[in-house]
């Protein structure tokens, strides 16, 4: 901070000399009779005129009077005395001309009008009790200045050595803390940046761990059964029971490979650009296409229904974003479901928002589970207690989505007794207006 406010004081101090100085100079050179202040002009044109009408002699007179009343040093002298000066012909024109001597004392000179006669007035010097005082305000001038720009670069100097703090920490050990700062910071939309930055090196860091883990856990597992079935079927002389174990074999090979699908199509949402590219279209046209295709794969005795209450006016998102969406919602409700699927497309909080809604009437989701459940690789346990099918990364991608829409996903109890995910986001302004 010292040297922060040291460079902007003397910055700014500079500043007012120099530009003052400059802009004295200038008004002086276009200007010379504004050296003179109002009173000292106002003086002599009071004594010019007092001696304007009086012939010379009860002119000088009239001067050594009023000097002597006035306690000022007042001369008259003639346009013959001064011939000889390089200052006589701005005289002769009648303007007033300040001339300072070898010791700084201004002495003023001015043409009687009409009159050959040259009136000089000399101006007192400040005294030391007046000249103390000026240098006292002066100083006063400075000192304040000194005091705005305390109060102006303290905040600013806190809030920078806030941020070069958690920088510190960032560098540290990784996981930096959020900055709290005053709205009116010069510096906020710094710590802003620095916020979200900080948010995302945590989520990228507790994905790697949660990813690390999960690749650990979930090929440990099918490549444990592919070793023993290839013992089995190197140790086997049955032709038939090799084939059962090579068809083992498959079957894990076929699930390492969704696994490596899913982590890549999960790594790829990790870097995906945050800005959106937001387009109107029909959403319950894509529902529908999602349905069906997934009715044709998966539990074709399961009935669906699509309440669409929004207008025509087409739903603004980024459309293979929101595809992946309904797409993991309605496989779900499809793997789950017993009888019966509901997707209702609505708007809620008075039209502010978009709103969908997938339900079932499975077994749904306990309130335990409820916020676990859209972590990355959370699989739960069905009725039986045995593990739910899947890497349990679909509903993880389901709220980074809705996040990155300034939206959310929840999940209630569904009214058919499974499990009702809403998800929400705004609908644009152009939209709201229409």
């Amino acid at each position: 901070m010292n040297r922060a406010f040291i460079s902007l004081y003397v910055l700014i101090v500079l500043s007012v000399v120099l530009l003052g100085w400059g802009a004295d100079a200038l008004w002086k050179n276009i200007n010379p009779e504004a050296d003179i202040p109002v009173m000292e002009r106002a003086l002599i044109d009071t004594i010019s005129e007092e001696v304007k009408a009086l012939n010379s002699p009860a002119a000088q007179l009239k001067v050594a009077h009023l000097s002597q009343v006035t306690s000022v040093d007042i001369k008259l002298y003639t346009l013959e005395d001064i011939a000889q000066s390089h200052f006589f012909d701005t005289l002769k024109s009648g303007k007033i001309l300040p001339i300072y001597d070898q010791n700084g004392r201004k002495s003023i000179y001015k043409r009687i009008p009409g009159r050959d006669l040259i009136l000089r007035i000399s101006v007192m010097q400040q005294s030391s009790s007046q000249a103390l005082l000026s240098l006292v305000l002066l100083c006063l001038f400075y000192l304040a200045i000194a005091v705005v720009v305390y109060f102006w670069v303290w905040p600013l100097s806190r809030d920078l050595s806030k941020l070069e703090r958690q920088t510190y920490n960032l560098g540290k050990d990784g996981v930096p803390k959020p900055i709290k700062l005053w709205q009116r910071s010069a510096v906020y939309p710094l710590a802003a940046s620095f916020n979200a930055m900080s948010e995302r090196i945590t989520e990228l860091i507790a994905s790697h761990k949660e990813m690390s883990h999960a690749v650990s856990h979930e090929l440990r597992t099918p490549l444990a059964r592919m070793k023993f079935a290839l013992e089995m079927a190197h140790s086997s002389r049955d032709d038939a029971q090799r084939e059962l174990q090579l068809q083992g074999i498959k079957m894990d090979v076929n699930e390492m490979d969704a696994l490596i699908n899913d982590l890549l199509r999960y790594a790829g949402y990790e870097h995906y650009s945050q800005d959106l590219d937001l387009r109107a279209g029909d959403l319950a046209a894509m529902a529908q296409v999602l349905f069906t295709a997934n009715e044709s794969m998966q539990n074709s005795h399961v009935v669906y229904r699509i309440d669409n209450r929004l207008d025509k006016q087409g739903v603004y998102c980024e459309w293979h974003l929101i595809e992946r969406c309904l797409h993991n919602l309605v496989q779900n409700a499809f793997r789950y479901a017993r009888s019966q699927i509901l997707m209702t497309l609505c708007y809620s909080d008075e039209g502010q928002n978009y709103q969908v809604c997938v339900e079932d009437d499975g077994p749904g989701i306990s309130e335990d589970d409820a916020e676990r459940v859209f972590s990355a690789f959370v699989r739960l346990r069905n009725e039986s207690g045995e593990k739910t099918s899947g890497f349990g990364l679909g509903l993880s991608i389901v709220k980074r989505i809705m996040k990155w829409h300034k939206g959310d996903v929840s999940l209630e109890r569904s009214p058919l007794g499974g499990a009702r995910f809403v998800l929400h986001w705004p609908v644009p302004a152009p939209q709201k207006n229409s």
